[in-house]
């Protein structure tokens, strides 16, 4: 199971323009993707690299775990890299990993 949760926005963005970073946690690991919004287009791109990331380590996850921010995109990409999704019920953060790594 893989978590994932965005920080709040930063007071000022990077000089390459990242305003916040995805936080995500698998098995006690915890890896960051930096973002330039919250729109569903970069939640995409951000999950597709975070996800070649753990490719990479032959550590690709079957399940992912979401708080509320989420999108059709998001879930249709999800469902290509044939991943099961779970939504966290809004107001308790204590079921996300990647909150309290945060």
């Amino acid at each position: 199971m893989n978590s994932s949760d965005a920080t709040g926005k930063f007071p000022f963005p990077t000089l390459s323009g990242f305003n916040y970073i995805l936080v995500s946690m698998l098995k006690g690991y915890v890896h960051f993707e930096l973002m330039r919004s919250r729109f569903a287009s970069e939640y995409v791109r951000v999950y597709k690299a975070m996800y070649a990331f753990y490719d990479n380590l032959n550590k690709t996850p079957t399940s992912q775990r979401l708080d509320n921010e989420t999108s059709n995109e998001l879930q249709m990409f999800l469902r290509e890299a044939k991943v099961k999704y779970e939504l966290v019920a809004p107001g308790i953060h204590r079921q996300n990993p990647s909150e309290r790594a945060i």
